[in-house]
């Protein structure tokens, strides 16, 4: 006797596949070249959504206030004792407002500064965000740093 369920669904398989056997990883669990471009592939995904998601304008304010911040608090000044030690006697009266190399001088600490104080808040933004936590994971189960040339440079940037 057999019997028929009209509102039942059945599935027995794809012919050909195994159970346990991955089309992506090598039976000791490494990855087959496939498994690579395809943990590559959604790693750059996830790290392109981390980017694009810390790299704000709120972000940027943040470290300009953090920058400035720190040439306020004595970047500025030490820098100006040390340009006056270098004019020596010139410095009582200096004209420091025309002086091209007193300004590209200032210039290049304040962009270190900022570069630095904008470094500083995309990892702390970073630390906490998603889409980041995920390429980390992706990182450390696959040791993708030996074999992932966008996660090795992502990791030597996050140092």
């Amino acid at each position: 006797m057999t019997l028929m369920y009209e509102d039942s669904l059945y599935h027995h398989g794809i012919l050909g596949q195994k159970w346990g056997v991955r089309r992506f990883q090598n039976p000791d669990g490494s990855l087959t070249e496939k498994g690579k471009q395809r943990i590559s592939k959604k790693y750059k995904t996830y790290a392109t959504l981390a980017s694009e998601s810390v790299h704000t304008t709120e972000n940027y304010v943040k470290a300009y206030n953090r920058a400035a911040e720190k040439m306020n608090n004595g970047l500025t000044d030490k820098y100006n004792e040390d340009y006056d030690k270098k004019l020596g006697k010139k410095a009582k009266d200096h004209d420091y407002s025309s002086d091209k190399e007193y300004n590209e001088g200032m210039e290049k600490l304040w962009n270190k500064v900022m570069s630095e104080s904008y470094d500083e808040v995309i990892k702390e933004a970073l630390s906490d965000n998603l889409f980041y936590l995920k390429s980390k994971q992706l990182v450390e189960k696959y040791s993708m740093t030996t074999w992932d040339e966008l996660a090795r440079e992502n990791e030597k940037g996050m140092k």
